[in-house]
């Protein structure tokens, strides 16, 4: 990215930084940000080149999993099948017992939605496994079904999901 695509990107960045600075010359502090920038570039490109070289056998192999970083920069374009999970569980409330399946919060009756990682997590790999859709009941059983979205998740190297959940997000439960 060059210098004008960089300022016209983050410009509004850029100038709350300078605002931090109010004794130095905004220009002399753009330039620093943008510095810092190509530095940081330069250091994330250092580590993937990196990584490639280190996991070249499991690239070829195909095993590395289609979340990780390194997938997502070498495959750019394709999203990886399983990026959209949701945020992860407060710890706070999964101390306090409001883990999946536990009654909805306050945020939820007031109408905000509960994060859903566990069912996002399912819905990702159901779209990866089924990409034309869930086959019908009589075709795929549930319990093929657990399976293999387990299977996949297990490879994965994701959290276990419930048969429940899974089904739910393969819409055969509400």
């Amino acid at each position: 990215m060059n210098e004008f695509a960089f300022f016209g990107r983050f410009s509004g960045e850029t100038a709350r930084v300078c605002a931090g600075f109010p004794s130095l010359r905004p220009d002399d502090i753009a330039r620093q940000v943008l510095e810092l920038h190509e530095r940081h570039g330069q250091a994330i490109g250092n580590a993937l080149q990196a990584a490639v070289e280190r996991h070249s056998v499991e690239l070829v192999k195909g095993s590395v999993p289609p979340s990780s970083v390194l997938m997502m920069t070498i495959a750019r374009g394709r999203v990886p099948s399983l990026a959209s999970f949701g945020k992860r569980p407060d710890p706070a409330r999964t101390w306090i017992g409001e883990e999946e399946g536990a009654s909805p919060s306050g945020d939820a009756k007031r109408g905000r939605s509960k994060s859903q990682p566990a069912l996002e997590r399912a819905r990702g790999v159901i779209k990866e496994v089924y990409p034309e859709g869930v086959p019908e009941q009589t075709t795929e059983p549930n319990a093929s079904l657990c399976r293999r979205v387990g299977e996949k998740l297990k490879h994965a190297g994701l959290p276990d999901v419930s048969d429940d959940t899974i089904l739910r997000a393969a819409g055969r439960r509400k």
